[in-house]
C-alpha cells in the first residue's frame, strides 16, 4: 500500500505594503520576481495584486518546503509563478529546485505541486496557498 504525504502553506499580504516596496525600491522586482512575471503584473491595470499574489504563492511555497523538513536556502527569484491555461503553474529553477528534489523522501513515487491564488481589492490583501502532495 502507498502512502501520502501532504504539505501545505499559506500566506497573506496588504497590497499596500507591496505597492510601497515597488514604489520606493527599484530592485524590489528584479530580486523577487522573473522577467515574465514582471512583465505579466506590470500589464494589469493594477499590478500591485498581481505581485502580491506572486510573492504569497512563493511564500506559501516556501513554508510548505519547510513541512517536508528543508533546512537550505532557496531564492525567490527562483520560484515562478505562471498561468497555463487558466490556472496557476509553479516551476523551481536552480538551487531552489535542487533543495527541493533533495527534500523528496527516498523511494518517492511521484509527487504535485498545487497553487490557488487571490486577492481582494475590499480587504486590500492578496493571498496564495500550495500544497505539495508526495505518492510514497
Amino acid at each position: 500500500m502507498n502512502d501520502l504525504l501532504v504539505c501545505s502553506g499559506i500566506d497573506v499580504i496588504s497590497i499596500t505594503r507591496i505597492k510601497q516596496a515597488l514604489s520606493r525600491d527599484t530592485g524590489f522586482k528584479q530580486g523577487i520576481f522573473s522577467e515574465g512575471e514582471i512583465d505579466y503584473s506590470d500589464s494589469k491595470e493594477r499590478p500591485a495584486r498581481f505581485f502580491g499574489g506572486r510573492w504569497c504563492v512563493k511564500e506559501s511555497f516556501i513554508k510548505a518546503l519547510q513541512e517536508m523538513s528543508a533546512t537550505e536556502s532557496v531564492h525567490f527569484d527562483e520560484i515562478i509563478v505562471g498561468k497555463e491555461g487558466g490556472s496557476p503553474q509553479l516551476e523551481l529553477l536552480g538551487d531552489t529546485k535542487r533543495v527541493f528534489e533533495r527534500s523528496l523522501p527516498s523511494g518517492m513515487l511521484s509527487y504535485s505541486i498545487s497553487i490557488s491564488i487571490s486577492h481582494d481589492e475590499v480587504a486590500n490583501i492578496a493571498s496564495a496557498s500550495c500544497i505539495i502532495v508526495i505518492l510514497t
